[in-house]
């Protein structure tokens, strides 16, 4: 008598994650905590004649912040803001990443270009970080024209004077601005032996940017007032998510002009809805490449529901009677005045990539690199 044998063979299932495919309008089944990038604001959007901004004459910030319109939401975003900078902040372990045991280095770094997202990110939290501990504020450059050893970018210079304005209103809070420079050279040979690798299934020239400008800055290594210094935070900070709230994108201007305010509150929308698949997961494996953990206080629930159960001119005014990067982003803008942050709120929209002359302008950020 033959003896059947029966095998049973378990067939592994790969799950599907948003970030693991570059067609952004698949209708994915995303897990749970991520549904919230997926909702549309409910509210039908109307031109907003009753708004003061509708007015033909510019008012500058101190003015915008006596009238009740802007002031209670600028309030609101400031402490919704400041409560996920604290949980971002505060709950962490009590050592860095040298240290076995509690010490005074730096356990929190941001990701600091000197604009408006990171200054705010800064400022809020020197008042939850522990005060005898530093914060390091992680600025990238690259060598622009190659073998140049010509580290000067637009970046560097925003952050230096941002800097400055952190000292005046944080002056006891130790800042450690690590300048972190990269040589094209060491550029071409960690993107091919680990940043490739990091990066995919993302492509284009625009993730090959970002994804190496992000490493070079979370690894965190570069030089601390003239002397070599690598940071021991465990927790970075990074400002992704608030120009798809707040309206930061200066092709918002276009899309208002042609289609009006019902078109620009579908496009944030339609933005927000592709954070997951083309920022989360490709900038967190990246950071988690060093032992850090990149955290981001615009995204935390409260302050998104709050974001967008706001009209899009209650966020931004990317028309006349405000110019290009000052309507973008207006309502944060308002709340970094109102912290104290006047030279910062009024800086220009600038792209990671830009800033830190990793890319070429020439190129389009939506083709497939031929360098990864």
């Amino acid at each position: 008598m033959g003896v059947i044998i029966n095998c049973f063979i378990n067939v592994l299932v790969p799950q599907l994650y948003q970030w693991s495919h570059t067609r952004f309008d698949c209708d994915y089944d995303i897990p749970n905590e991520l549904q919230y990038f997926k909702q549309t604001c409910a509210h039908h959007v109307t031109n907003p004649e009753d708004s003061i901004l509708y007015e033909n004459n510019q008012l500058n910030m101190s003015e915008l912040l006596s009238h009740q319109e802007f002031c209670k939401n600028v309030s609101n975003l400031i402490h919704y803001l400041s409560q996920s900078v604290q949980k971002r902040t505060t709950i962490n372990p009590k050592a860095c990443k040298m240290c076995e045991f509690k010490c005074d280095h730096a356990k929190v770094a941001i990701l600091f270009s000197g604009g408006i997202d990171s200054a705010l990110l800064a400022l809020l939290a020197s008042k939850y970080v522990e005060s005898d501990e530093p914060i390091d504020l992680l600025n990238v450059s690259f060598e622009r024209p190659a073998n140049s050893n010509n580290f000067e970018c637009p970046d560097r210079q925003t952050c230096l004077n941002t800097l400055e304005e952190l000292k005046t209103l944080c002056p006891t809070r130790r800042w450690n601005l690590i300048k972190i420079d990269i040589p094209n050279v060491e550029l071409q040979q960690k993107r091919f032996d680990t940043i490739r690798h990091l990066i995919y299934p993302l492509k284009t020239v625009l993730d090959d940017s970002l994804g190496c400008s992000l490493w070079f800055a979370s690894r965190g290594l570069g030089k601390c007032n003239g002397k070599s210094y690598k940071t021991p935070a465990r927790v970075l900070l990074s400002g992704m998510g608030a120009d798809e709230l707040l309206g930061g994108y200066t092709r918002y201007r276009k899309i208002l002009q042609r289609h009006g305010w019902q078109s620009l509150n579908e496009e944030l929308d339609k933005d927000f809805s592709k954070i997951p698949s083309r920022n989360l997961g490709r900038d967190n494996r990246v950071c988690c490449d060093h032992g850090r953990q990149l955290r981001t206080p615009y995204l935390d629930e409260n302050v998104v529901e709050f974001i967008r159960g706001l009209a899009p001119w209650q966020r931004c005014w990317p028309k006349e009677p405000y110019p290009i990067n000052l309507g973008e982003k207006l309502l944060l803008r308002l709340a970094a005045f109102k912290l104290g942050l006047v030279n910062a709120a009024c800086l220009p929209k600038r792209a990671l990539q830009f800033g830190s002359r990793i890319a070429n302008k020439k190129e389009n950020g939506s083709d497939i690199s031929d360098r990864l």
